[in-house]
């Protein structure tokens, strides 16, 4: 217990997964016995999306005792954006979404249309819902804060996998609510966890080159955004497809990564 209490990283994760489980159980326990009110749905996932957020700024003075919550949130933002880095982002997360959407209607022989979601209001909401309720809750304490220290003590390569494999494992809860069979929960959770973990791969590189979360903010988004709100079927075959290719990118990263400290070193 007190070597738990002294490392700060596993202190983190430890207090992120004990808040997010008992938000979590507060979620199941109002949304079954009290109102099915979807506002009020939304409202309690996005403060469970945010456990990583409260473990950060509650104990803040322990993990930073001579830093300040304005100065450390400056450096999570302190270079200026390169457009050409977003547009990048966006292009790769869109093409892997519709690489797996294309791999997927040959497969199972459907059209791509039925596949996604078309009503503008949805998507117009889904989009703003899915940005606060994850990506902006999620990315100060999981990147701005256990990547970066973690990367002191690992190196980039290991403290982005393992930032990647924790931060998806913190999701189990969820796995077990989506009413999959037993074989079925098991593709989904390891496909879940290693596309994620991939993701993580790229948006550390991103951000420990270029220093600014907002890279981190967008691709999280475009993850969330286009498989949870935009492709309205059943996530478990797409995420199948996607966790391979976003697999594909996160290796081509780390070669690009070796080659860099092979070439300054």
């Amino acid at each position: 217990m007190k070597k738990i209490l002294k490392n700060n990283l596993l202190f983190f994760y430890l207090m992120t997964c004990i808040i997010f489980i008992v938000l979590f159980l507060i979620t199941g326990f109002i949304n079954t016995f009290v109102t099915k009110s979807k506002i009020v749905l939304i409202l309690l996932k996005t403060l469970c999306a945010w456990s990583s957020f409260y473990v950060l700024m509650i104990f803040f003075k322990r993990f930073y005792p001579n830093k300040t919550r304005k100065k450390f949130f400056k450096e999570l933002f302190r270079e200026v954006i390169d457009v050409r880095i977003l547009l990048l982002i966006i292009f790769i997360q869109v093409a892997l979404f519709v690489i797996s959407l294309v791999v997927l209607s040959l497969v199972k022989n459907i059209t791509i249309s039925s596949m996604l979601e078309t009503s503008l209001v949805t998507l117009t909401a889904s989009f703003f819902i899915n940005l606060i309720s994850g990506p902006i809750g999620e990315e100060p304490g999981w990147r701005g804060f256990f990547l970066q220290e973690l990367t002191k003590r690992k190196g980039f390569v290991k403290a982005s996998i393992l930032n990647g494999f924790l931060w998806g494992m913190q999701h189990l809860p969820l796995w077990f609510t989506m009413g999959y069979s037993p074989l079925k929960l098991l593709f989904y959770a390891v496909s879940f966890v290693v596309a994620i973990t991939s993701a993580t791969v790229v948006m550390g590189y991103i951000f420990l080159k270029k220093r600014n979360l907002i890279y981190c903010i967008l691709l999280h988004q475009l993850v969330n955004y286009l498989f949870g709100a935009v492709y309205i079927l059943d996530r478990c075959e797409i995420f199948i497809i996607y966790a391979i290719l976003q697999l594909i990118v996160a290796l081509i990263v780390i070669i690009i990564h070796k080659r860099e400290v092979k070439y300054n070193g």
